[in-house]
Protein backbone atom coordinates (compact mmCIF):
# COMPACT_ATOMS: atom_id res chain seq x y z
CA UNK A 1 0.00 0.00 0.00
CA UNK A 2 2.82 2.40 0.87
CA UNK A 3 4.44 1.80 -2.53
CA UNK A 4 1.18 2.72 -4.30
CA UNK A 5 0.87 5.96 -2.32
CA UNK A 6 4.50 6.85 -3.07
CA UNK A 7 3.99 6.04 -6.77
CA UNK A 8 0.83 8.18 -6.93
CA UNK A 9 2.55 11.06 -5.15
CA UNK A 10 5.55 10.87 -7.49
CA UNK A 11 3.23 10.90 -10.51
CA UNK A 12 1.30 13.91 -9.20
CA UNK A 13 4.51 15.86 -8.57
CA UNK A 14 5.84 15.02 -12.02
CA UNK A 15 2.58 16.10 -13.67
CA UNK A 16 2.47 19.41 -11.81
CA UNK A 17 6.08 20.23 -12.64
CA UNK A 18 5.48 19.35 -16.30
CA UNK A 19 2.56 21.78 -16.35
CA UNK A 20 4.45 24.39 -14.32
CA UNK A 21 1.83 27.11 -14.61
CA UNK A 22 -1.78 28.07 -15.01
CA UNK A 23 -3.15 30.78 -17.30
CA UNK A 24 -3.56 33.95 -15.24
CA UNK A 25 -6.19 36.62 -15.78
CA UNK A 26 -5.24 40.26 -15.28
CA UNK A 27 -4.08 40.73 -11.68
CA UNK A 28 -3.50 43.75 -9.42
CA UNK A 29 0.09 44.41 -8.36
CA UNK A 30 2.35 47.35 -7.51
CA UNK A 31 4.89 46.04 -10.08
CA UNK A 32 3.65 47.44 -13.40
CA UNK A 33 5.57 48.89 -16.35
CA UNK A 34 3.58 51.08 -18.73
CA UNK A 35 6.70 52.73 -20.27
CA UNK A 36 5.08 56.17 -19.96
CA UNK A 37 7.64 57.78 -17.63
CA UNK A 38 10.64 56.84 -19.82
CA UNK A 39 12.06 59.07 -22.55
CA UNK A 40 11.19 57.64 -25.97
CA UNK A 41 14.19 55.98 -27.57
CA UNK A 42 16.26 52.82 -28.01
CA UNK A 43 17.71 50.95 -25.05
CA UNK A 44 19.99 47.96 -24.47
CA UNK A 45 18.13 47.52 -21.19
CA UNK A 46 16.46 49.56 -18.48
CA UNK A 47 15.26 49.31 -14.87
CA UNK A 48 11.50 48.74 -14.72
CA UNK A 49 8.44 48.16 -12.55
CA UNK A 50 9.35 50.70 -9.87
CA UNK A 51 7.85 50.14 -6.43
CA UNK A 52 8.43 52.97 -3.97
CA UNK A 53 11.22 54.37 -6.15
CA UNK A 54 13.06 51.02 -6.38
CA UNK A 55 13.07 48.93 -9.58
CA UNK A 56 11.57 45.46 -9.19
CA UNK A 57 12.96 44.27 -12.55
CA UNK A 58 15.16 45.03 -15.51
CA UNK A 59 14.22 44.57 -19.16
CA UNK A 60 17.18 43.57 -21.33
CA UNK A 61 17.82 42.83 -24.97
CA UNK A 62 18.74 39.21 -25.70
CA UNK A 63 20.49 39.56 -29.09
CA UNK A 64 21.99 43.02 -28.72
CA UNK A 65 19.48 44.80 -31.00
CA UNK A 66 17.63 47.63 -29.23
CA UNK A 67 14.47 47.74 -27.18
CA UNK A 68 12.42 50.61 -28.60
CA UNK A 69 10.16 52.68 -26.33
CA UNK A 70 7.65 55.19 -27.71
CA UNK A 71 4.40 55.57 -29.59
CA UNK A 72 4.67 54.18 -33.11
CA UNK A 73 2.26 54.39 -36.06
CA UNK A 74 2.53 50.61 -36.51
CA UNK A 75 2.30 49.97 -32.73
CA UNK A 76 0.12 52.42 -30.82
CA UNK A 77 0.17 51.94 -27.02
CA UNK A 78 -2.51 49.80 -25.38
CA UNK A 79 -3.05 52.52 -22.78
CA UNK A 80 -1.13 55.63 -21.82
CA UNK A 81 1.46 57.33 -23.98
CA UNK A 82 4.06 54.69 -24.88
CA UNK A 83 4.77 50.99 -25.26
CA UNK A 84 7.91 48.92 -25.91
CA UNK A 85 9.07 46.26 -28.36
CA UNK A 86 12.25 44.35 -29.09
CA UNK A 87 13.48 45.56 -32.49
CA UNK A 88 14.70 42.25 -33.93
CA UNK A 89 15.40 40.99 -30.41
CA UNK A 90 13.58 39.05 -27.75
CA UNK A 91 13.24 40.57 -24.27
CA UNK A 92 14.78 39.19 -21.09
CA UNK A 93 12.94 40.30 -17.91
CA UNK A 94 15.00 39.77 -14.73
CA UNK A 95 13.31 40.17 -11.37
CA UNK A 96 15.05 41.41 -8.21
CA UNK A 97 12.72 39.22 -6.12
CA UNK A 98 11.60 35.90 -7.68
CA UNK A 99 8.00 36.16 -8.86
CA UNK A 100 5.06 33.83 -9.21
CA UNK A 101 2.91 35.81 -11.69
CA UNK A 102 3.83 37.56 -14.93
CA UNK A 103 1.68 39.02 -17.67
CA UNK A 104 0.94 41.92 -19.92
CA UNK A 105 -0.71 43.14 -23.07
CA UNK A 106 1.07 41.89 -26.17
CA UNK A 107 0.88 42.77 -29.87
CA UNK A 108 2.97 42.04 -32.95
CA UNK A 109 5.13 44.98 -34.06
CA UNK A 110 5.68 43.35 -37.48
CA UNK A 111 3.74 41.02 -39.77
CA UNK A 112 6.79 38.70 -39.55
CA UNK A 113 5.78 37.92 -35.94
CA UNK A 114 2.63 35.84 -35.58
CA UNK A 115 3.08 34.53 -32.06
CA UNK A 116 5.07 34.66 -28.87
CA UNK A 117 6.28 32.40 -26.10
CA UNK A 118 7.29 33.16 -22.53
CA UNK A 119 10.11 31.11 -21.00
CA UNK A 120 10.41 31.16 -17.19
CA UNK A 121 13.64 30.35 -15.37
CA UNK A 122 14.25 29.41 -11.72
CA UNK A 123 16.92 31.22 -9.65
CA UNK A 124 19.12 28.11 -10.15
CA UNK A 125 19.16 28.79 -13.92
CA UNK A 126 16.90 25.83 -14.75
CA UNK A 127 14.15 26.57 -17.26
CA UNK A 128 10.91 25.93 -15.35
CA UNK A 129 8.30 26.37 -18.06
CA UNK A 130 7.98 27.58 -21.66
CA UNK A 131 4.50 28.55 -22.76
CA UNK A 132 3.01 27.15 -25.96
CA UNK A 133 3.00 29.56 -28.88
CA UNK A 134 0.49 32.31 -28.04
CA UNK A 135 -1.08 34.04 -31.06
CA UNK A 136 -0.62 37.81 -31.47
CA UNK A 137 -1.32 40.12 -34.41
CA UNK A 138 -0.61 43.66 -35.64
CA UNK A 139 -4.15 45.00 -35.13
CA UNK A 140 -5.01 44.46 -31.45
CA UNK A 141 -3.47 43.98 -28.02
CA UNK A 142 -4.02 40.64 -26.23
CA UNK A 143 -3.60 39.87 -22.52
CA UNK A 144 -1.51 36.81 -21.61
CA UNK A 145 -0.38 36.01 -18.10
CA UNK A 146 0.77 33.03 -16.06
CA UNK A 147 0.57 31.90 -12.44
CA UNK A 148 3.68 29.80 -11.80
CA UNK A 149 3.94 26.86 -9.40
CA UNK A 150 7.51 27.93 -8.57
CA UNK A 151 9.17 31.27 -7.92
CA UNK A 152 11.05 32.38 -11.04
CA UNK A 153 13.49 35.25 -11.42
CA UNK A 154 13.54 35.47 -15.21
CA UNK A 155 10.93 35.64 -17.99
CA UNK A 156 12.00 35.75 -21.64
CA UNK A 157 9.44 37.06 -24.12
CA UNK A 158 10.20 35.38 -27.45
CA UNK A 159 8.83 36.32 -30.87
CA UNK A 160 7.62 33.46 -33.12
CA UNK A 161 8.60 32.39 -35.77
CA UNK A 162 11.48 34.90 -35.68
CA UNK A 163 12.95 36.69 -32.68
CA UNK A 164 11.65 40.02 -31.53
CA UNK A 165 8.90 42.35 -32.65
CA UNK A 166 6.62 41.57 -29.68
CA UNK A 167 4.99 44.75 -28.37
CA UNK A 168 4.72 45.08 -24.56
CA UNK A 169 2.36 47.32 -22.57
CA UNK A 170 0.96 47.10 -19.05
CA UNK A 171 3.65 44.50 -18.25
CA UNK A 172 3.28 43.28 -14.67
CA UNK A 173 4.66 40.80 -12.14
CA UNK A 174 3.79 39.71 -8.64
CA UNK A 175 5.65 37.55 -6.12
CA UNK A 176 2.53 36.15 -4.42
Amino acid sequence: MMKRILFALTGALAASSAIGQLPQAWFPTPCVENYDTMPAGSYAGFPAMFVGGTPFATANTISGAPLDVGSFGFLPPFNGLQCMFGNQTDVDWRFIIPMRRFGGYWRAASTATTGMQIRYTLPSGTVWFTSPVLPINTTSWTWYGHFLFALCNKAEVLGVPFGGFVGHDGTRARWW
